[in-house]
């Protein structure tokens, strides 16, 4: 719950922006990454979030591209399965499932991690 506090009180564009233009870009980014956030996760949703969802998503993805330039790892190649995953398929998903817990593979990172580590070690021999 600490670290959703600390989000909300960051403003990217302080740090890493040396015009008003460029400040107000990222900090735009910023805002509509944690009002897409708070809305994902919160367990109401109808038909109407579900197309506000994707409407913010797809305006999430373009205002990310406006960031091209500003920041250094932004640009169209930089868009990824998971931004279309986001706009088109999380919010009908969030219809028919509630949430998005059944989707999370966190359970798999640490088997994931000792995967890679033994493949690793093998390659080495």
């Amino acid at each position: 719950m600490e670290k959703k506090v600390i989000f909300r009180q960051i403003v990217p564009g302080d740090f890493i922006c040396s015009s008003l233009g460029e400040k107000n870009k990222v900090s735009d980014l910023w805002a509509k990454w944690m009002e897409l956030y708070d809305i994902i996760v919160s367990n109401n949703h109808d038909e109407q979030s579900a197309t506000h969802i994707h409407h913010l998503a797809k305006s999430f993805i373009e205002n990310y591209l406006e960031c091209d330039g500003i920041l250094p790892e932004i640009s169209n190649s930089s868009v990824t399965p998971y931004m279309h995953v986001l706009a088109y398929h999380v919010p009908f998903q969030l219809l028919r499932h509630a949430n998005l817990k059944k989707f999370s593979l966190q359970g798999l990172e640490k088997p994931n991690k000792s995967i890679k580590q033994i493949h690793m070690q093998h390659m080495k021999q």
